[in-house]
């Protein structure tokens, strides 16, 4: 099972058994149990690595113990491992757990108490919540346990447990709704992260801070990123969580992570209220300052800034009481280094509202602090749908202008929620590395310009993304003539297809910057014309060219990719593509991007198990729920390859089976379409005595015996049950079919050649981004068409016909009315009518 699947199983089984409990409150549970599972893994992994087992366990001396506690930090007994609660079953209970989680707490190194004190308080509190007695509490338990026994804790080659985690936060936060101010959305820390790390990449060792740590997904992306240039080992964790719950989510984050122990720093408190230097019971108070700040606040908090007023953070101004945001902003630059940066999301109101906020707005631009800011599309967050932004700040600059990026309208729709794609990560990135004005995206602003604005950063003063109101042309609403203004909307498409405007448009000879489109068909004219063909014909060049490198990066040389990151492939397909100005390069990396997870999943399994892992196959699990208990199983439903999907081999060496058994399908469909044809158009009685209650078609002993009684749609019945029998005969043909060719498939990829595994590579592989990309470039040229069809149309009834047409309308009525024939009364309403006609065509 992938990753992906098994986190879908653990979040609907989850989300079935958690009843009455909240979301935000049970995914605590969830994840504490999760937290343990991976400490009690851990403890196995480590006495198997010194050649012991947990069995050595059941009878050890207090030496070994506290050798173990030297060791990982902690001691967990045989009868608290969690794979000794499996084994326990019906026995295990609510009790037992809570016994567990008490020794665990009495069983911790000194010198870790701070990392692990108390983690399991939630959990611990929240064991009672489970259930109303007893039973039900410890039925609760084992159902959590058989929930995530499944997850692998200790093997981080595709790092499943990070994946799950953060999918379950996720999953959690959106069903919490208003209760998701936890987590930061995956996509908004990535951005955020490469920033981040980018301008950290030169150092050899960084301390990163997020006052506001909720989850600590913040932390870790920008660890992630961070471990691109320097040793993971060289980063330390700061973080400071109010919420008792949440802090314990950022250091069990950290822990399942990876995270050494010794450079995760996290504290419990309210970072406006209560500072954190860097202080213990033996240190004099000294500042924390670090390298990097990163904080997704809880936006416009209600705080009470009155204690505040000497506090040396705030030497630019208090944030008024009822909005903390710059209250958060100022904290996070005062614990900067010189050289450090910091990003923070906020509301957009920060850029422009007045009083306090405008001083201190003021004094972070006097002073040179702001470096970049970023409009987010709205709707990013779960807590709420108002417009955020990403304001990014350094300590100490050399230069003094500030990046203004519009985003907003990057994103794509993701249920109720708005999503950044991979390719409007980038597009950001690449802009805030370039620093240059991009049209209608970025615009790198004076100090100068932003005093004459009066220190307002509102980002539609200096730079809007926002799509220009469709404005109409009056002469062309009166003449339906085009002018050459907005025909020049085009002027990319019409200087790279020299002669394409002469074949849709003629010049107006009154008025020469006015055209008149022509009578033909201008998606046809755009697709024949020499230079779009010649376009085509070169895009598909570039995109040969793209194939050529990822046949021989990626499945030529497939061993030698374990150094090679998305990254440098990221680099060739810009390389490639750079000269192409009419096609949107972010959107042929987002292509790349899509298809890359399962790529790299591939390569990841054919290092570690070798290249004869193409030849394997493995049992193809399902989830479906069971209707009893309501969880979701396991079933399986044959078989699939580990790497080469059996369909693949099935196409390509056993074409003919599969040619009939798609034919096959198709005439199945439809002898169906012919019984669900008649099915519909049968009257409501008749079809009461005919149809199946559990779904809408035929029951065919219904049918038979209304067949047998003479009913009055006898022959309708008659042909369906004949398109039935036909289609179940069919379909027991293309089962028979399937099965043959499941064990040809199966025989042969045992079988196969390297050769062979190459070419089914490259069919799973290259052929899916190659053929992406080269819908990118058509629809490019789809595109333009639509887009002058649609300036064609704008104008394609002008008022001036529109009242020729209305006065030949009205003649035609009059001459009709004058046609009719009636009753005295019926002609003098008609006269009436035309009077009336009349008047009205007059004025």
């Amino acid at each position: 099972m992938t990753k992906q699947q098994l986190a879908s199983k653990i979040w609907e089984t989850a989300n079935s058994l958690r009843s009455k409990i909240k979301a935000n409150e049970y995914k605590d549970y969830i994840l504490g149990f999760m937290f343990y599972k991976y400490l009690s893994d851990s403890e196995e992994e480590y006495l198997k690595k010194e050649g012991s087992s947990k069995e050595d366990l059941k009878d050890i001396d207090e030496d070994s113990i506290n050798l173990i506690k030297d060791s990982i930090g902690y001691y967990i007994a045989y009868d608290d491992l969690f794979s000794t609660w499996k084994d326990l079953e019906l026995k295990l209970g609510a009790s037992e757990v809570s016994e567990a989680l008490a020794r665990f707490n009495r069983n911790i190194k000194d010198i870790y108490k701070k990392i692990f004190d108390n983690i399991f308080s939630t959990l611990q509190g929240g064991l009672s919540k489970l259930g109303d007695s007893s039973g039900s509490r410890d039925k609760a338990v084992r159902d959590i346990v058989e929930l995530i026994e499944d997850i692998p804790t200790t093997d981080n080659t595709y790092d499943v447990l990070g994946y799950i985690y953060e999918y379950l936060v996720y999953k959690f936060s959106t069903a919490a709704k208003d209760d998701g101010s936890f987590y930061t959305p995956h996509e908004v820390s990535s951005l955020i992260s490469r920033i981040v790390a980018e301008a950290l990449k030169d150092k050899v060792e960084i301390n990163v801070y997020d006052p506001t740590s909720g989850s600590g997904s913040l932390l870790l992306n920008i660890g992630k990123e961070a471990e691109k240039y320097m040793d993971k080992d060289h980063i330390k964790y700061y973080g400071q969580e109010k919420i008792t719950e949440t802090y314990h989510l950022t250091r069990m984050n950290l822990i399942m992570q990876g995270v050494n122990v010794s450079n995760i720093f996290v504290r419990n408190g309210d970072t406006l209220e209560d500072d954190w230097p860097y202080f213990d019971e033996t240190t004099e108070y000294e500042p924390l300052r670090v390298d990097a700040v990163v904080s997704n606040p809880p936006y416009s908090l209600n705080y009470d800034s009155s204690p505040l007023e000497n506090d040396p953070r705030f030497k630019y101004g208090l944030a008024p009481d009822g909005k903390a945001d710059y209250a958060f902003l100022l904290h996070c630059l005062y614990h900067l280094q010189k050289d450090g940066i910091m990003a923070i999301v906020l509301p957009h109101g920060v850029l422009f509202r007045g009083d306090t906020e405008e001083t201190i707005r003021t004094n972070l631009i006097k002073n040179d602090h702001i470096e970049t800011i970023i409009g987010l599309p709205q709707n990013l967050f779960y807590a709420t749908g108002i417009a955020t932004i990403i304001m990014v700040l350094r300590k100490e600059r050399t230069n003094n202008d500030v990046l203004f990026i519009d985003a907003s309208q990057n994103f794509v729709k993701d249920g109720a929620q708005n999503a950044l794609r991979e390719c409007d990560i980038k597009r950001v990135f690449d802009a805030v590395k370039a620093r240059k004005d991009i049209p209608n995206f970025a615009k790198l602003v004076s100090k100068k310009d932003i005093e004459k604005n009066n220190y307002n950063l509102n980002i539609p003063r200096y730079v809007s993304a926002s799509p220009k109101e469709d404005i109409y042309d009056l002469s062309s609403v009166m003449t339906g003539k085009v002018s050459a203004s907005e025909l020049d909307k085009f002027k990319m498409f019409w200087d790279r297809f020299a002669l394409l405007m002469d074949q849709l448009v003629v010049t107006d000879e009154k008025h020469k910057e006015y055209k008149v489109f022509k009578d033909v068909n201008i998606k046809e004219v755009v697709n024949n014309d020499g230079d779009v063909k010649a376009f085509k014909q070169e895009f598909t060049g570039l995109s040969s060219e793209l194939n050529d490198y990822l046949v021989d990066t990626l499945v030529n040389n497939y061993a030698n990719t374990s150094n090679m990151t998305f990254d440098e492939v990221v680099e060739k397909l810009f390389e490639i593509f750079e000269e192409e100005e009419l096609v949107d390069s972010y959107d042929i990396y987002q292509v790349l991007s899509e298809k890359w997870d399962v790529i790299n999943t591939d390569l990841i399994t054919m290092r570690t198990k070798g290249f004869d892992v193409c030849k394997e196959i493995e049992p193809n699990m399902i989830l479906k729920k069971n209707s009893k208990t309501k969880k979701m199983e396991e079933e399986q439903d044959g078989y699939k390859g580990v790497i080469i999907p059996l369909d693949s081999i099935k196409e390509k060496f056993f074409d003919d089976d599969f040619e009939k058994m798609k034919a096959l399908e198709s005439d199945a469909e439809e002898q169906k379409s012919i019984w669900v044809d008649i099915f519909e158009s049968l009257d409501d009685d008749t079809k009461k005595k005919v149809q199946n209650k559990k779904e809408d078609g035929f029951d065919n002993k219904k049918m038979t015996a209304a067949i047998k009684s003479n009913c009055d749609a006898k022959e309708e019945l008659e042909n369906a049950a004949k398109a039935i029998k036909e289609e179940k005969a069919i379909r027991k043909k293309i089962k028979a079919i399937a099965s043959e060719l499941d064990d040809k498939a199966m025989n042969k990829i045992a079988h196969l050649t390297n050769d062979e595994i190459n070419e089914l590579l490259i069919t799973k592989w290259v052929a899916p981004i190659v053929d992406g990309v080269i819908f990118v470039g058509n629809n490019t040229i789809d595109t333009f068409a639509r887009g002058v069809i649609a300036l064609k149309k704008k104008y394609a009834h002008p008022l001036s016909t529109l009242d020729e047409e209305l006065h030949k309308v009205d003649d035609e009525l009059f001459g009709l009315i004058d046609e009719l024939c009636g009753s005295e009364v019926d002609l003098e309403a008609l006269e009436l009518l035309k009077d009336a006609l009349g008047s009205k065509k007059e004025q």
